[in-house]
Order: C-alpha cells, then structure tokens, then sequence
C-alpha cells in the first residue's frame, strides 16, 4: 500500500531519507511525523508539484511538521470529560 502518491517512483528513496533526517534535525518525533506525511498527502492532491518536486516535498514537509506539532499539542490540551 502506498502512503503518498510523490513518494511512488524513484524518489521515495530520496525523499523518506530526507524527510526522516529534516524531522531529527528539526528536534520532531515519530507522531510529528505520521501526522505530517499525511498532511503532504493532502497537500500533493491539492496542490501537487510542478516542477523541482524534492525542493516542494522539502519545503512543505518542514511546513506540515509545524502543524502536525501544533495540532498534536492542542489534542493533548484539549480537556476531556
């Protein structure tokens, strides 16, 4: 099963290296990151790249890794009853 239609050719091994390096360097956690690969996927079938599609998956992954922080957070603060 594929996660995410970018990563289906001869990228993938490019791009899940780099997105795994790009999330512990930016100090991100494995929940950050399920969240935020799911929110690329969302993304590409909005707006998919149209030409340097490494620098697109750069830039919005390191994007949607702040939300899916954000997001997390406000989850976790949420109170519960």
């Amino acid at each position: 099963m594929r996660i995410c239609p970018i990563l289906t050719d001869d990228l993938t091994d490019i791009l899940l290296p780099m997105s795994l390096l790009m999330a512990e360097n930016l100090g991100y956690g494995h929940n950050e990151m399920i969240e935020a690969v799911c929110k690329v996927n969302d993304k590409f079938h909005q707006y998919p790249p149209t030409k340097n599609r490494t620098a697109w998956f750069r830039m919005v992954f390191e994007e949607k890794l702040k939300e899916a922080r954000g997001d997390i957070l406000a989850y976790k603060a949420k109170p519960r009853s």
